[in-house]
């Protein structure tokens, strides 16, 4: 998604095609404008991604812990037990 974010945002600076004449004529604003607000539009999005990814890396890990805290504290038998009664087994 990164990714994909940044090359739209150049391509929308460096490359302005048909869909931007047709924006200037909608919006009655100059290309410069349009193009610095899809980059911007581009930017928030790159940013949101990055924030949401982090906070699922930070759950993720956490919830690692959790799990290895668990099956070190948790007898054997009731972890195979467990494991039997899973659907994913």
């Amino acid at each position: 998604m990164l990714v994909y974010c940044a090359w739209n945002s150049y391509r929308a600076w460096a490359n302005r095609g048909e869909e931007l004449v047709q924006l200037e004529a909608i919006l009655g604003i100059s290309a410069d404008e349009v193009a610095g607000l899809t980059v911007l539009v581009y930017a928030i999005v790159f940013v949101a991604t990055g924030i949401v990814l982090a906070f699922t890396a930070r759950y993720h890990r956490r919830r690692g812990q959790r799990l290895e805290q668990y099956l070190a504290e948790t007898p054997g038998w009731v972890i195979d037990i467990q494991r039997s009664m899973s659907p994913l087994s």
